[in-house]
C-alpha cells in the first residue's frame, strides 16, 4: 500500500519524513475550506484528495495545526495562517499583551484515510506554552512567537527537529499515529 502525506509545506513534510522514511509527499492542490474545527478541513482534504482515482489502494494522512490565543477566546485556532498573512507574528504578540494574557496552546492533528474502505482516523497532539516577541531563525509559521511549557525557547530558536521535538504537537500527534499500528497495512 502507498503511503503519503499531502501538503504543500515542505517544513510539515520534513518533520514527519525524519520519523516516517517510507512516506511520500504529494503535493495536489486541495480546497481549504474555513472552519474553526479542525477535524472539519482535514476531513474534508482527505475525502477530496482519496476522490483522485489515481490514488487508490492508499493510506493518505493530512495534518493541520492551529494555535489558541487565551487572550481572544481561543481564536484563531487553525485559521491562524490567516491571522499570520494579516499581521504577522508581531500583531500577534502585539494582540497579546495588549490584553497582558500570553497564555496559548496548539494542537495537531493527523487525518488518516484508507482509500480502499474510506475510513478516517484522527490522531491529536497538543502542548502548552505562552506568546512571546518573535525571536530565533529556525522552524515556520508562527515559531517564532510560541514558546511551549517546559522550554525557555521559541520553536524558531531550536536549532534542531530533535530538539523542537522534545516539546512538539506535531511529534505528539505522530507518536499516537505510530502507536496505531496502522502503517503495517
Amino acid at each position: 500500500m502507498n503511503k503519503f502525506f499531502v501538503t504543500g509545506n515542505k517544513n510539515k513534510f520534513n518533520e514527519i519524513k525524519k520519523y516516517l522514511p517510507d512516506l511520500q509527499r504529494l503535493d495536489v492542490d486541495l480546497i481549504e475550506i474555513q472552519s474553526l474545527d479542525i477535524k472539519e478541513i482535514i476531513e474534508h482534504k482527505l475525502k477530496e484528495a482519496a476522490s483522485k482515482p489515481s490514488l487508490n489502494n492508499t493510506l493518505l494522512i493530512v495534518e493541520d495545526t492551529g494555535l489558541y490565543l487565551d487572550a481572544m477566546n481561543n481564536f484563531p485556532g487553525p485559521l491562524i495562517k490567516f491571522m499570520l498573512k494579516a499581521i504577522g507574528n508581531n500583531g500577534i504578540y502585539k494582540v497579546c499583551k495588549g490584553y497582558d494574557n500570553y497564555r496559548a496552546y496548539a494542537t495537531s492533528i493527523l487525518g488518516v484515510i484508507n482509500t480502499n474502505n474510506e475510513e478516517i482516523k484522527f490522531y491529536s497532539g497538543t502542548v502548552n506554552g505562552r506568546i512571546t516577541k518573535p525571536a530565533g531563525n529556525y522552524g515556520f509559521g508562527w515559531d517564532r512567537i510560541f514558546i511551549p511549557e517546559g522550554s525557555d525557547k521559541t520553536f524558531a530558536e531550536m536549532e534542531t527537529i530533535e530538539e523542537k521535538n522534545k516539546y512538539s504537537m506535531r511529534k505528539r500527534a505522530l507518536n499516537k499515529f505510530i502507536a496505531s499500528g496502522i502503517l503495517t497495512l
